[in-house]
Formats: C-alpha cells, structure tokens, sequence
C-alpha cells in the first residue's frame, strides 16, 4: 500500500468529520424549516440559492436557470399533453403553498432539426424501429403541440412500465434467486450491469479492454479499502 496514499487517507479524516458535523447542524435546519414553514425541501431552495454559475466549470449556468429550465418545461408538457386529472392535482398541490401557475397555449410544433433527426436514425439502427417513434416523427412539425404532447407523455409512459418491469425482474426476481444460491443481491446486480455495460460495445478491442479496466479498478479500490483499514 503507498504510504503517501495512507497519509492522504488520514489527513482527509478531520475534513470528512467536519463535513458529518455540518451536515448535522444542516439536518436540524432542514428540520426546523419543514416544521416551522412548512417546507419539505430544504436542500433544493439552498442549492438553488448558493451554486449561481461558474461551478464545477466556467461556463456551467446558475442553478436557477438548470432547474427552471427543466421544471418549466415538464410543467408546459403536462399541461399540453398529460392527464387533466393528473395536471390539475399537481396545480392543487402548489396552490395549497399559494403558488399559481399558469402556461400559455402554443398553437405549432417546431420540425425537428437535421442533427436531431440524424440521432433518432442512428438509434433506430442500432435499437430497432417503433411504432410511438415514427408517429411521433410524423407530427413534429404538422400538428398542434397539445396532440404531440399527448402521444409523447402517453408513449414515454408505456416504455417507463417496461423499464420498471424489467428492472424489477432483475433486482427482485433474479436477485430472489441469487440470494438463495447464497450470492449476495448486490454482487448480482452489478454484474449483471456490468456485463450489459460492455455487451453494448460493438467494437471487439474496445469491449476487451473495457473489462480489463473494469476489473483492474474493482480490484484497485479493494486494495486501497484493505489497505486504509490494515
């Protein structure tokens, strides 16, 4: 074991334990805040307060602008294409904070650009066609962005129930049977994921040399786990 990578491992310590005492004393705010105001997320109104642009990177936005970004736009697709029962709950639940949200009616859709197109291709290629893709294909761009919507969420929603169901046959029922073959659920898991993860690879030398470094580090952190411990 490298006696520089020991010492950096204990001189780490006293940041770590400062860290588990802030994060207490975060904790008991975050507490305060859920009981006193009424807030349940804590973090999220702090994140957005503190990162405001120019880390990890330069160029990285404001958080406000990441997270806007991202909520505006789930919120406009649900209200053009989701469940009205489902949207209007979702503005009931904001409404009881005295937040009302409203969402201007877009009358097109936009045609997709030659680069988006070139993606969509490539992944059919390589993945197979599907029906929801080519229909979705055929109405950006021709019709409005409420009949678009609708096929998207109620399409993304069909495939997120086959993402489940075949996550859940590998972690539940796979991992039953693991766990009584004495193989821990875990072990299991990553290596069925793993396995995946280099399957995907087409290239031959690429996929060898991927399981090696796979390996190698696997066996990289064991040792150095081993190693601070000893």
């Amino acid at each position: 074991m490298d006696q520089k990578l020991i010492e950096l491992v204990e001189e780490s310590q006293e940041h770590l334990a400062a860290n588990d005492i802030s994060r207490a004393h975060y904790k008991c705010l975050a507490t305060i805040a859920a009981e006193s105001l009424e807030v349940s997320d804590v973090k999220l109104a702090s994140d957005l307060n503190y990162y405001r642009g120019g880390w990890p990177n330069e160029d990285t936005p404001p958080l406000t602008e990441t997270i806007g970004r991202k909520f505006a736009s789930a919120i406009r697709m649900l209200a053009w294409g989701g469940d009205p029962e489902v949207y209007q709950a979702f503005l009931a639940e904001f409404k009881k904070h005295g937040i009302t949200i409203t969402v201007d009616e877009v009358v097109g859709t936009n045609a997709l650009s030659e680069r988006a197109l070139e993606k969509i291709a490539a992944k059919m290629e390589r993945y197979g066609s599907n029906a929801d893709v080519e229909m979705a294909l055929e109405k950006a761009g021709g019709v409005a962005a409420s009949e678009l919507a609708r096929h998207v969420i109620k399409s993304c929603n069909r495939l997120q129930k086959e993402i489940c169901e075949n996550a859940d046959a590998v972690k539940i029922e796979k991992g039953d049977l693991a766990e009584a073959a004495g193989i821990p659920r875990a072990n299991l898991i990553l290596a069925a994921r793993t396995k995946r993860r280099l399957d995907r690879i087409e290239d031959e030398s690429r996929r060898k040399e991927l399981s090696e470094t796979l390996v190698e580090q696997a066996n990289t952190r064991l040792e150095i786990v081993e190693g601070v411990i000893e």
